[in-house]
């Protein structure tokens, strides 16, 4: 469901995101599920704002 939300949902729920989901994963999946999904640009955009640059800072491997 989150990798769902990541690719279709729209820049608003960045935060929200972040906000619920990376306490039930964790930090570090969080962050590496969502630095392998294809997201939109201004999606990306407001997770790397939302989340103080962790999106960019992951190795981005599939």
């Amino acid at each position: 469901m989150f990798r769902y939300w990541l690719r279709v949902g729209h820049h608003n729920t960045a935060q929200e995101l972040i906000k619920r989901l990376e306490p039930v994963l964790g930090e570090r999946k969080f962050w590496r599920i969502a630095s392998q999904e294809m997201l939109s640009p201004t999606m990306r955009e407001f997770m790397n704002y939302y989340g103080r640059g962790r999106l960019d800072s992951q190795p981005n491997e599939k």
